[in-house]
């Protein structure tokens, strides 16, 4: 266990190294673009799901965590309403803000996100005003970690400090955020990744109440127990799934109205399967396993919580893989069912399974259908499950992750 500790602080002191380094050259870049130093920093980490997969969008349960890899903005307040940004990963961008109507041509992009987080803040009664901005992320895009609800955040961080002097809630930004990403975006999607990524830690989360989502901290270390987390990123495209996502809550809510309610949440489990023969005949199958799987999955998200908190990690790897097998069987979102041809995180997480042998878990992770798997892997064995991973998808693909305790964070 000393072992453990003392890896787990040299990760820590190796990681505030690493930002000091980010933050320098970010600094040099901001000089070299906009001809001045920025006034502030402020960094958003990434996330990952362990339970309750889809279960945001119907008022359910989950718990996530925030990781190690993250998004950095060093940024100076202008006198005008341009946001102009740069980033190393995509490019330059400048958004008018004197239009807040979300723009045709911006859905799916960085600039319709930027727009949407600013709409909201104003129709909140919010100030908002313009800033340059330079921008470098740590998290690959498209590859589960919330790339895009960690800008979205970031953004609304440098609103909130340039504008509102700092006085909104990671949860005010949270919504802010989700806005953005439903509306401008386009993607409908619960507040699980925005929520997580402004709170940091690890964070069981309860959407019960949608204005007003109770979080609590959960407090683990794969480490401790000799394990290590990894995404496997399978380089799977995550185009054109949006209608997949989106046929997700569509069908969830289908069931829940067949009930008389709005929600899944609203439902009682018990109601549901006793009606499953009248439902059956109003209703396509799909819906009702899908219904099947969050009903369970809300279930074990408690179940978790408290298993975490009395520091049972075998009960934990077992919840995790009852969580993953769900979402393959009754979530059925791992892969396209009209493209059945296309299986790579059905592979990975067939491989993962005969590589661990029974040890550790594995299950899909976030939205399902493309892109990551997440994998729970005892120490002897993970540099073999890099190797392997990193052999059948690229190089790279196996990404080692820790739990990171913050959320929004001022650089300086």
């Amino acid at each position: 266990m000393l072992y453990f500790c003392l890896n787990t602080q040299y990760s820590k002191i190796k990681g505030r190294y690493k930002m000091f380094q980010r933050k320098q050259q970010a600094i040099s870049r901001f000089q070299q673009i906009f001809g001045s130093l920025p006034a502030l920093g402020c960094s958003v980490p990434g996330r990952v799901e362990l339970c309750g997969n889809h279960t945001d969008h119907q008022h359910g349960c989950v718990i996530a965590a925030a990781i190690d890899l993250g998004m950095l903005a060093v940024a100076r307040k202008t006198d005008d309403f341009f946001v102009s940004i740069h980033s190393e990963q995509s490019g330059s961008l400048q958004v008018d803000l004197r239009c807040l109507q979300p723009q045709t041509q911006e859905a799916g992009s960085s600039a319709g996100l930027v727009r949407g987080v600013a709409a909201w803040l104003a129709q909140a009664g919010i100030p908002i005003g313009g800033f340059q901005a330079y921008i470098t992320s740590e998290i690959p895009i498209g590859s589960g970690l919330s790339s895009s609800a960690a800008f979205e955040v970031l953004i609304a961080a440098l609103f909130n400090r340039f504008y509102a002097a700092d006085t909104l809630s990671p949860q005010t930004l949270a919504f802010a955020a989700q806005h953005a990403e439903n509306v401008y975006f386009g993607k409908p999607s619960g507040m699980m990744d925005q929520l997580t990524c402004a709170t940091g830690g690890i964070c069981a989360i309860d959407f019960a109440l949608e204005t007003q989502p109770q979080v609590r901290s959960l407090y683990f270390d794969c480490a401790d127990y000799g394990y290590q987390l990894f995404i496997v990123n399978t380089h799977s495209s995550h185009a054109h799934l949006t209608d997949a996502y989106a046929s997700i809550p569509r069908e969830m809510t289908s069931v829940a109205q067949a009930l008389g309610k709005s929600h899944l949440r609203e439902c009682d489990p018990a109601q549901f399967y006793a009606n499953l023969p009248i439902l059956r005949q109003e209703l396509e199958d799909r819906p009702l396993l899908r219904a099947h799987h969050f009903f369970t999955e809300n279930d074990r998200v408690h179940r978790m919580a408290s298993i975490i908190d009395r520091g049972d990690f075998t009960a934990f790897l077992q919840l995790l893989r009852q969580s993953g097998a769900s979402s393959f069987q009754y979530l059925q979102n791992v892969f396209l069912s009209s493209a059945p041809e296309h299986q790579a995180l059905s592979l990975a997480l067939a491989y993962s399974e005969h590589l661990l042998q029974g040890e550790g878990a594995v299950r899909v992770h976030g939205g399902g259908f493309a892109g990551t798997i997440l994998a729970i892997v005892p120490n002897p064995l993970r540099e073999r499950y890099a190797l392997e991973m990193d052999t059948l998808f690229g190089k790279g693909s196996a990404i080692p992750l820790q739990f990171y305790p913050h959320g929004i964070y001022k650089e300086f």
